[in-house]
């Protein structure tokens, strides 16, 4: 998942994508009527090589979840490498990335590896047990997908709940290909709920909490 201007998209594997379409004889008028959109959409995400947010799920029913191609982590994208970004003269700037920081390091000290989120989330908290960096990658992205859903944590940071609550409904889309649970950090605890399978944590009581079991422990509440 990555974001372009108004929406999140998926990139595709058009080898995967056209042998299929050969194999099952599909048109692109019989796609367009599964995932109810016009065929000049799927001519657009086979040559573009890119499918929107809203029709990932049932693109990946029909062709299969390898279709999606798999976004790379590299410990060069961990997320103490934004701070490089940040410009130190633009306070108005630092503050959202600020809050995001304090999230990714309190997670970090908790003992999760954590990145930095390019789609819906904001932070990318993996659960590592004893694993090391390279072999959590190697279990997210790698052929053997074995470890459990909650290893993998989808963080939403905001004060805005129109923000969580949009960002958490695409986070559980993404979830639906990539499992993991989606976890929102904010101010207040919002009156109504945010997703259907959406955790929510305050900022202070993240800031109490002093270990991994105690996180998840709050996270659940």
């Amino acid at each position: 998942m990555y974001s372009t201007r108004g929406n999140y998209c998926a990139k595709i594997n058009r080898e995967i994508f056209s042998d299929i379409k050969a194999e099952l004889n599909l048109t692109l008028g019989d796609i367009a009527e599964i995932l109810n959109v016009s065929k000049q959409a799927v001519y657009r995400y086979e040559t573009q090589c890119r499918i929107p947010q809203k029709v990932i799920e049932k693109f990946s029913e029909i062709f299969g979840k390898d279709v999606i191609k798999k976004v790379k982590i590299s410990k060069s994208s961990q997320i103490s490498q934004v701070r490089s970004h940040i410009s130190k003269n633009n306070l108005f700037e630092m503050r959202p990335m600020k809050k995001c920081l304090y999230v990714a390091d309190k997670l970090s000290a908790l003992g999760f590896l954590t990145w930095e989120g390019t789609a819906a989330f904001n932070i990318l908290a993996i659960n590592t047990n004893t694993n090391t960096a390279d072999e959590c990658h190697k279990n997210i992205f790698g052929a053997k997908q074995n470890k459990k859903k909650e290893d993998k944590n989808f963080v939403v940071v905001s004060n805005d709940f129109r923000v969580l609550s949009k960002r958490a409904n695409f986070v559980e889309e993404i979830t639906e290909i990539i499992p993991g649970i989606c976890i929102c950090v904010g101010r207040y605890k919002p009156g109504k709920a945010i997703g259907k399978r959406t955790n929510f944590i305050k900022e202070n009581d993240l800031r109490n909490v002093e270990t991994k079991e105690e996180f998840i422990d709050v996270i659940k509440e």
